[in-house]
């Protein structure tokens, strides 16, 4: 059976062995775009996403984050919302959106909530073991990072990068392929594209690891407390459930 710590422990060993893995994550905002549903974030804190079913343009995104999480690969998981976080009924579809099998599945939230502290303590300090590539808004300061002299690359994205800032799909496999990139760490937070991006990548080259970070970054990169986990908040102490 499935557990948060579980989950938390299995991707903790790879990382401390090196073994080259990716994750991508779909929470609430990329399970309403797969759902085909509105939202708009624009507005939020730094600038997050939108997503107009309405709009044909759109779709071609939605579709690129479907395939993201559709994807098969050895050593790509698909982190989904979580039954706790938007009910059973959400969560079960999700399970069936991706057609992933129950090994290749984990949770959306796996290094936030309850693990959000361990993540800081035991996932963090191993970055430091890495050549990092950073994928991050354009606002962001990296010196308070705790790995900063380990960032090899960086990439910025702004505001509806998943659209905005599509062309870095070509410029990053572009990177990796010509510089024979392997062993890296690549920490990628840029909303519904984190996936995409994270898909494209490990298309191409798998011998790296490829994490969806999201928001755990966001107080040290000078971007602000962007979810209430990071100042503090009861969710701090929540361990979801599968």
């Amino acid at each position: 059976m499935k557990t948060f710590k579980g989950d938390f422990d299995f991707f903790l060993e790879k990382i401390k062995n090196k073994e080259p893995f990716a994750i991508s994550r779909n929470n609430d905002g990329e399970m309403i775009i797969l759902n085909n549903e509105f939202i708009d974030l624009t507005g939020k804190c730094n600038g997050e996403f939108i997503y107009n079913p309405n709009d044909p343009k759109h779709s071609f995104f939605r579709e690129r984050l479907l395939d993201s999480a559709q994807y098969k690969g050895e050593n790509y998981y698909v982190g989904i919302a979580c039954r706790c976080c938007v009910g059973d009924e959400k969560h079960e579809a999700l399970k069936l959106l991706t057609t992933q099998d129950d090994n290749h599945l984990t949770w959306g939230n796996i290094f936030v909530n309850g693990n959000y502290r361990r993540y800081v303590s035991e996932i963090m300090p191993l970055f430091s073991e890495y050549d990092v590539v950073l994928v991050t808004n354009v606002n962001a300061n990296t010196p308070a990072l705790p790995f900063s002299k380990k960032i090899v690359k960086r990439f910025n994205v702004g505001t509806n990068a998943w659209m905005t800032n599509y062309d870095l799909v070509d410029k990053m496999k572009e990177y990796v392929q010509s510089e024979q990139i392997t062993g890296k760490m690549f920490l990628i937070a840029a909303g519904p594209f984190s996936n995409i991006l994270i898909h494209e990548l490990y298309k191409v080259a798998p011998n790296n690891t490829y994490l969806d970070v999201g928001s755990t970054l966001d107080r040290m990169l000078g971007l602000g407390a962007t979810r209430g986990y990071l100042s503090g908040a009861d969710t701090l102490n929540k361990i979801c459930i599968w």
